[in-house]
């Protein structure tokens, strides 16, 4: 396995540091926005917000896309 651990964006490298000292690798370590509350799409919504975060990828400007949105199970399978 793997591990993935939180902390605040001030502690990331010291948190990194102390997994690294304590021998484990560390596979990736960055800052990222982690949603507080989310939001639970229905089909329709959910392939339209898809495709907009598919289409937000694509553009040479944006460098990471966040969201809050919790996406149906069968939804996820048939958009892959």
């Amino acid at each position: 396995g793997a591990l993935e651990v939180y902390t605040r964006p001030d502690d990331l490298e010291t948190v990194r540091g102390a997994i690294e000292a304590a021998g484990a690798a560390v596979a990736e370590a960055q800052i990222s926005r982690v949603p507080t509350n989310t939001v639970a799409l229905d089909e329709k919504r959910a392939e339209q917000t898809l495709r907009l975060i598919d289409k937000l990828e694509e553009l040479d400007d944006v460098q990471r896309v966040y969201f809050n949105a919790e996406f149906p199970d069968e939804v996820l399978a048939a958009y892959a």
